[in-house]
């Protein structure tokens, strides 16, 4: 459980912040001048202490250095009856995390201090978890580029069609989020699944390796899935081999059933592999690929994405 020792002479204050917390979960303690809090630091190393400065005897900028020296990692938010800029300044400067102005409304209770005991207690925590998550994104986009590795026609491809895909949503005049980028940039991640003599075969596919590599959307989704915060990302990377009338796969959606961000993915990715030199063909000029896009306007692509893509490869 975590603990909260609560250093105040006025015991009222103290009561009030003990049933405050208690009621949440914490296990609070008090104590009532600047020698009990050191003490109480001593026995229960509690994990955050709200002192007041104001205190007879050893004030809270005399106990603050004390507590720190001895326990650094334990937060402190100091408690004032005046906003004194300087005092807080101070304050901080002897390693004091933030500070609460007394008196209480039940209102600046709930929002303000709650707000700044949940941000001190779990900074560290946030902190870890976000360079773990960060590790992981990482490790994912290294797959990434080993997808592209395996063939030299592809190398380079997921960047070049996020460099597209984030054109057309210029063209389209909406945001460059970072789930667009990241579902331009992982959408062939599911490849990684398939078997090289399949994704590298430089003949026709027969039914059997096209049902294969139509898996790839899945795996695509699978992987992306379990990222923290990549769950829509994950939905777009399943959907960016749908058709917009309802031909495509994995589920056949159709229209607005898909997401927007993989109906872009679609043309994006359409057009760099149609401008693109492949083992059995060299890349198709800007014209003849521009004609084929228009040519499936309404059933392959979403008709407003194509259009857009040819005003931005049209402008300057």
């Amino acid at each position: 459980m975590i603990k909260l020792l609560v250093v105040d002479d006025q015991k009222d204050m103290r009561e009030l912040l003990k049933d405050f917390f208690k009621q949440r979960g914490y296990e609070v303690f008090l104590a009532g001048d600047g020698n009990e809090a050191l003490a109480k630091v001593e026995e229960i190393k509690p994990h955050l202490v709200f002192l007041d400065i104001g205190m007879p005897g050893l004030s809270g900028l005399e106990v603050l250095p004390m507590i720190k020296q001895k326990y650094p990692v334990t937060k402190v938010i100091m408690i004032t009856a005046f906003d004194d800029a300087q005092k807080m300044e101070q304050a901080k400067s002897l390693g004091a995390s933030d500070y609460i102005t007394k008196p209480f409304s039940f209102e600046y209770l709930h929002t303000t201090v709650l707000n700044k005991v949940y941000a001190q207690l779990f900074e560290e925590i946030i902190k870890a978890y976000e360079r773990l998550n960060q590790q992981t994104i990482q490790m994912v986009m290294a797959f990434n580029k080993a997808v592209d590795a395996r063939d030299p026609y592809t190398a380079r491809h997921s960047e070049e069609v996020c460099e597209i895909g984030k054109r057309i949503a210029e063209g389209l005049k909406i945001p460059i989020t970072q789930d667009l980028i990241f579902s331009l940039q992982l959408h062939d991640i599911g490849k990684i699944g398939i078997p090289d003599s399949i994704l590298l075969k430089p003949d026709k596919l027969t039914d059997e390796e096209l049902e294969i590599i139509k898996q790839h959307p899945r795996i695509g989704f699978e992987i992306v899935g379990v990222l923290d915060g990549f769950k829509y990302v994950a939905e777009i990377i399943y959907c960016h081999q749908e058709c917009f009338d309802g031909r495509g796969y994995p589920r056949g959606l159709k229209g607005e059933e898909i997401p927007f961000e993989a109906r872009i993915i679609a043309v994006a990715d359409t057009y760099h592999a149609m401008t693109s030199d492949r083992p059995y063909r060299k890349a198709l000029p800007l014209q003849e690929a521009i004609a084929r896009l228009k040519k499936e306007k309404g059933t392959q692509f979403d008709p407003l994405v194509v259009e857009a893509l040819i005003r931005v490869l049209s402008s300057p």
